[in-house]
Protein backbone atom coordinates (compact mmCIF):
# COMPACT_ATOMS: atom_id res chain seq x y z
CA UNK A 1 0.00 0.00 0.00
CA UNK A 2 1.81 3.21 -1.24
CA UNK A 3 1.87 6.26 1.88
CA UNK A 4 -0.64 8.62 0.78
CA UNK A 5 -3.20 5.63 1.08
CA UNK A 6 -2.14 4.96 4.78
CA UNK A 7 -2.17 7.92 5.28
CA UNK A 8 -5.82 8.35 4.21
CA UNK A 9 -6.87 5.28 5.72
CA UNK A 10 -5.45 6.29 9.00
CA UNK A 11 -7.07 9.76 9.05
CA UNK A 12 -10.46 8.18 8.30
CA UNK A 13 -9.92 5.72 10.91
CA UNK A 14 -9.66 8.66 13.42
CA UNK A 15 -12.68 10.89 12.14
CA UNK A 16 -14.58 7.74 12.92
CA UNK A 17 -13.10 7.03 16.56
CA UNK A 18 -14.35 10.98 17.30
CA UNK A 19 -17.21 10.78 15.87
CA UNK A 20 -18.12 7.49 17.44
CA UNK A 21 -17.51 8.58 21.39
CA UNK A 22 -20.13 11.73 21.51
CA UNK A 23 -22.54 9.10 19.21
CA UNK A 24 -21.96 6.36 21.75
CA UNK A 25 -22.84 8.75 24.72
CA UNK A 26 -25.81 10.26 23.09
CA UNK A 27 -27.22 6.71 21.63
CA UNK A 28 -26.87 5.26 25.59
CA UNK A 29 -28.84 8.39 27.04
CA UNK A 30 -31.48 8.10 24.53
CA UNK A 31 -31.86 4.57 24.78
CA UNK A 32 -32.13 5.33 28.67
CA UNK A 33 -34.56 7.39 28.38
CA UNK A 34 -37.12 5.33 25.76
CA UNK A 35 -36.72 2.13 27.08
CA UNK A 36 -35.35 2.38 31.21
CA UNK A 37 -37.48 2.15 34.56
CA UNK A 38 -38.69 5.24 35.36
CA UNK A 39 -39.39 6.62 38.92
CA UNK A 40 -40.11 9.72 40.56
CA UNK A 41 -37.34 11.29 42.90
CA UNK A 42 -37.75 13.79 45.18
CA UNK A 43 -35.93 16.68 44.91
CA UNK A 44 -34.72 20.28 46.73
CA UNK A 45 -33.67 23.26 44.83
CA UNK A 46 -30.33 24.02 44.74
CA UNK A 47 -28.54 30.40 39.08
CA UNK A 48 -28.05 28.41 36.71
CA UNK A 49 -26.27 29.10 33.01
CA UNK A 50 -23.72 26.92 31.56
CA UNK A 51 -22.29 29.18 28.58
CA UNK A 52 -21.92 25.79 26.91
CA UNK A 53 -25.02 23.80 27.25
CA UNK A 54 -27.27 26.62 27.84
CA UNK A 55 -29.89 26.92 30.47
CA UNK A 56 -31.72 24.79 33.09
CA UNK A 57 -33.37 24.57 36.46
CA UNK A 58 -30.95 23.32 39.12
CA UNK A 59 -31.80 20.62 41.22
CA UNK A 60 -30.64 18.09 43.52
CA UNK A 61 -32.29 15.04 43.54
CA UNK A 62 -32.41 12.38 46.78
CA UNK A 63 -33.45 8.57 47.37
CA UNK A 64 -33.83 7.38 51.36
CA UNK A 65 -32.08 4.54 52.46
CA UNK A 66 -34.46 2.24 54.22
CA UNK A 67 -32.12 0.04 55.73
CA UNK A 68 -28.91 1.42 57.40
CA UNK A 69 -25.98 -0.12 56.34
CA UNK A 70 -24.01 -2.57 58.98
CA UNK A 71 -21.13 -0.52 58.77
CA UNK A 72 -20.87 3.37 58.22
CA UNK A 73 -20.36 3.90 54.42
CA UNK A 74 -20.28 7.18 53.02
CA UNK A 75 -19.06 8.93 50.14
CA UNK A 76 -19.66 7.14 46.64
CA UNK A 77 -22.38 4.13 46.59
CA UNK A 78 -24.70 1.84 44.43
CA UNK A 79 -28.20 2.09 44.73
CA UNK A 80 -30.93 -0.28 42.95
CA UNK A 81 -33.99 2.08 42.79
CA UNK A 82 -37.62 0.88 43.94
CA UNK A 83 -41.12 2.70 44.32
CA UNK A 84 -42.15 3.02 47.64
CA UNK A 85 -45.79 3.47 48.89
CA UNK A 86 -45.76 6.66 48.63
CA UNK A 87 -45.05 6.33 44.98
CA UNK A 88 -41.63 8.05 44.75
CA UNK A 89 -38.21 5.81 44.62
CA UNK A 90 -36.18 4.68 47.44
CA UNK A 91 -33.09 2.45 48.23
CA UNK A 92 -33.68 -0.57 49.87
CA UNK A 93 -29.50 -0.60 50.95
CA UNK A 94 -26.46 1.17 49.21
CA UNK A 95 -23.50 -0.84 48.97
CA UNK A 96 -20.13 -0.01 47.63
CA UNK A 97 -20.15 -2.50 44.72
CA UNK A 98 -22.68 -2.17 41.80
CA UNK A 99 -25.75 -4.34 41.97
CA UNK A 100 -26.90 -6.76 39.45
CA UNK A 101 -30.46 -5.36 39.29
CA UNK A 102 -31.13 -2.88 36.11
CA UNK A 103 -31.85 -0.71 38.46
CA UNK A 104 -28.69 0.34 39.99
CA UNK A 105 -27.37 3.25 39.88
CA UNK A 106 -24.40 5.43 41.59
CA UNK A 107 -24.45 8.12 44.03
CA UNK A 108 -22.88 9.55 46.71
CA UNK A 109 -24.31 9.03 50.33
CA UNK A 110 -24.83 11.26 53.17
CA UNK A 111 -24.79 10.91 56.63
CA UNK A 112 -28.03 10.13 58.54
CA UNK A 113 -29.59 12.71 59.48
CA UNK A 114 -29.25 12.55 62.99
CA UNK A 115 -31.10 16.04 64.55
CA UNK A 116 -34.19 14.72 63.00
CA UNK A 117 -34.11 11.29 62.88
CA UNK A 118 -34.42 10.67 59.56
CA UNK A 119 -32.91 7.74 57.10
CA UNK A 120 -29.60 8.45 55.11
CA UNK A 121 -29.92 9.91 51.71
CA UNK A 122 -28.13 9.26 48.28
CA UNK A 123 -27.47 11.93 46.04
CA UNK A 124 -27.91 11.31 42.63
CA UNK A 125 -25.58 12.80 39.79
CA UNK A 126 -28.50 14.52 37.93
CA UNK A 127 -27.88 18.11 38.84
CA UNK A 128 -29.68 19.68 36.01
CA UNK A 129 -32.75 19.38 34.08
CA UNK A 130 -32.65 21.63 30.64
CA UNK A 131 -34.86 22.80 28.77
CA UNK A 132 -36.17 25.67 26.16
CA UNK A 133 -33.74 28.62 26.76
CA UNK A 134 -36.50 31.13 27.18
CA UNK A 135 -38.82 29.29 29.49
CA UNK A 136 -35.89 28.02 31.84
CA UNK A 137 -35.33 31.10 34.41
CA UNK A 138 -38.90 31.51 34.69
CA UNK A 139 -39.14 27.95 35.98
CA UNK A 140 -36.18 28.21 38.02
CA UNK A 141 -37.78 31.24 40.23
CA UNK A 142 -41.27 29.48 40.33
CA UNK A 143 -38.92 26.25 41.52
CA UNK A 144 -37.15 28.30 44.26
CA UNK A 145 -39.79 30.36 45.16
CA UNK A 146 -42.09 27.85 46.03
CA UNK A 147 -38.95 25.89 47.92
CA UNK A 148 -38.21 29.60 50.21
CA UNK A 149 -42.50 29.16 50.56
CA UNK A 150 -42.55 25.91 51.92
CA UNK A 151 -45.47 25.88 49.14
CA UNK A 152 -45.99 22.79 47.47
CA UNK A 153 -43.50 20.13 46.12
CA UNK A 154 -41.24 19.52 43.03
CA UNK A 155 -39.59 16.31 41.87
CA UNK A 156 -38.61 14.21 38.77
CA UNK A 157 -39.45 11.53 36.82
CA UNK A 158 -35.75 9.62 35.56
CA UNK A 159 -35.28 6.83 34.08
CA UNK A 160 -33.01 4.61 35.00
CA UNK A 161 -31.41 1.54 32.40
CA UNK A 162 -28.02 -0.39 32.92
CA UNK A 163 -26.44 2.19 35.66
CA UNK A 164 -27.39 5.06 33.50
CA UNK A 165 -29.62 7.27 34.67
CA UNK A 166 -31.40 10.01 32.65
CA UNK A 167 -34.45 13.16 33.48
CA UNK A 168 -37.60 12.86 31.50
CA UNK A 169 -39.39 15.33 33.46
CA UNK A 170 -39.30 17.71 36.28
CA UNK A 171 -42.67 18.23 38.44
CA UNK A 172 -43.95 21.58 40.27
CA UNK A 173 -47.34 20.60 42.42
CA UNK A 174 -48.25 17.61 39.89
CA UNK A 175 -47.32 19.65 36.72
CA UNK A 176 -44.93 19.85 34.51
CA UNK A 177 -42.83 22.43 34.60
CA UNK A 178 -43.38 23.54 31.22
CA UNK A 179 -46.70 23.60 31.50
CA UNK A 180 -46.50 25.57 34.99
CA UNK A 181 -45.84 28.56 33.55
CA UNK A 182 -48.62 28.57 30.55
CA UNK A 183 -51.31 28.76 33.33
CA UNK A 184 -52.73 31.53 34.94
CA UNK A 185 -51.55 31.97 38.80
Amino acid sequence: MSRPRITVLLFAVVCTAQLAAPLSMIWRHERTLRTGTAFKVQTEPVDPVDAFRGRYVAVSPFVEVVEAPAEPLYGEVWVELETGPDGFARARRATAKRPDGPTAIRGTMSPPREQSGGPARVLLGLDRYYMEESKAPAVEHEYAGRARRGAGRAWLVIRVRDGMAAIEALYLDGNRAEDVLARPQ
